[in-house]
């Protein structure tokens, strides 16, 4: 019998990702792959460890700095790796402090580190005999927030500008909270009532999405790619914000569509879907790797209208001028409305890096609203919750191109998604209002008289 310890698979996923750089959707997503023979619960405690300890690493942080003499950048990479992950599963999972205190030194000592053991112990224990190890004790909001959710201060202090502090701390709090799965219906090929049949038999429950009813949110899952409902086809994962982008989209069978930022491809597979496979959709990107793997997923749903081209989004092709009837923008951008399943992006991104998207994003936008016929309409958004990345570049694509006009989203979305701005062309989505991912959704309509 195989022996895999958990602890151990957890530790070495979290090194990748937080000392290599390695992102933990790919590195979490490999480690479990590769450790198949894991039981449910190992594997449940694995994905729980490692997303749980990057959700939470600046306040993990903030306390080993109050019980250690070294500070966490001058630790080893490994030793700070298992003390994070040690402190998460004392604070957050509730584990038996003789077993995390144990396990980690076992961890050290088996990477022929046992030198540096007696330390880790020691901190372990300065933390259990320090009551207030874990109390955060800041004079200002933005770093108080920071700390104790763990989101980089200077997004903190950017959204009590525009949101306040209450509304802040709510968006900080849902975002520390693991998501749950939702998968769209593959309606050419399953009905909603039999897929939440097989996922019944499977022990998974189903709930309707409150926006989309051929969307189910989905609790006590496993592993979704080992169903024979996914191998078959019946569903696909997508968030009901995602969703949303593409239901503004508005697509119709026969309709020729371009998606110009595709990859990895849930948006152009559910634009299929909606057109009934009827149609042509052409998917753009300029990841090959990531297009073969909508390719793929195309394949597996059964749809054959979607034709995939490697292609930069901001170069233009004279050849598809006003040749769609309509075109989806879902441009790069700094992913902080992905916090909740991707929580190493609060790690990685910086103040300085919103400048440089925002002009990648405006020269996308303004070279894919000329792919759009008269009368045909240009879909714009992004997966985070900056104004300069979302409303800021929609007002300013309207004002320097009137021959296009916003569309009123509640035509097309549910009141309850869009909000007062969906009168206006756009809709701002937040993981503590409407509980899905961050995203900005922005519809405009070129004039036919232009």
């Amino acid at each position: 019998m195989i022996n895999i310890n958990p602890r151990e698979i957890a530790a070495s996923a979290l090194f990748e990702i937080l000392e290599k750089g390695g992102y933990n959707n790919v590195v979490l997503k490999r480690s479990l792959s590769a450790n198949g023979a894991m039981p449910a619960e190992d594997r449940g405690f694995v994905t729980d460890c490692v997303n749980g300890t990057l959700r939470n690493v600046i306040y993990i942080d903030y306390v080993l700095e109050k019980v250690s003499g070294v500070k966490v950048k001058k630790m080893k990479p490994y030793i700070r790796t298992v003390l994070r992950m040690s402190l998460y599963q004392l604070e957050f999972m509730k584990k038996s402090p003789y077993a995390v205190v144990d396990e980690a030194v076992k961890l050290v000592k088996k990477r022929k580190m046992g030198g540096l053991a007696p330390f880790v112990n020691g901190v372990l224990r300065n933390v259990l005999r320090t009551p207030d190890a874990f109390d955060v004790n800041e004079n200002t909001n933005a770093k108080r927030l920071s700390i104790l959710y763990s989101h980089p201060e200077w997004v903190v202090k950017s959204w009590i500008k525009a949101y306040g502090v209450k509304f802040t701390e709510d968006l900080c709090g849902a975002d520390n909270t693991p998501p749950e799965v939702t998968a769209v219906v593959n309606t050419l090929l399953c009905d909603k009532e039999t897929l939440e049949k097989e996922f019944s038999a499977q022990g998974i429950m189903a709930e309707e999405s409150r926006f989309f009813p051929i969307i189910i949110k989905l609790s006590g899952t496993a592993d979704i790619s080992r169903l024979d409902s996914f191998r078959k086809g019946h569903f696909h994962i997508m968030d009901e914000a995602s969703a949303a982008a593409v239901f503004a989209l508005d697509p119709q069978p026969e309709e020729r569509i371009l998606d110009v930022c595709a990859a990895p491809g849930g948006k152009s597979i559910l634009i299929a879907e909606l057109m009934g496979n009827k149609g042509e959709v052409v998917s753009r990107d300029i990841s090959l790797l990531k297009l073969e793997m909508l390719e793929d997923t195309a394949d597996r749903l059964k749809l054959d209208i979607i034709r995939t081209e490697e292609k930069d989004a901001s170069v233009l092709c004279e050849e598809d001028v006003s040749a769609f009837d309509r075109v989806l923008v879902d441009a790069p951008c700094s992913g902080l409305g992905l916090l909740r399943k991707k929580p190493d992006i609060r790690l990685k991104k910086t103040k300085d890096d919103i400048g440089a998207l925002v002009e990648i994003q405006r020269k996308i936008l303004e070279t894919a609203s000329k792919y759009v016929k008269p009368g045909g309409r240009l879909l714009y958004s992004t997966c985070t919750l900056t104004k300069e990345e979302n409303r800021e570049n929609f007002l300013w694509f309207l004002e320097k191109n009137p021959g296009f006009e916003d569309i009123d989203l509640n035509e097309v979305l549910p009141e309850a998604m869009c909000g007062k701005s969906g009168k206006y062309g756009y809709a701002e989505l937040y993981p503590n209002v409407q509980g899905t991912d961050g995203f900005f959704v922005s519809a405009a309509r070129r004039k036919s008289d232009d």
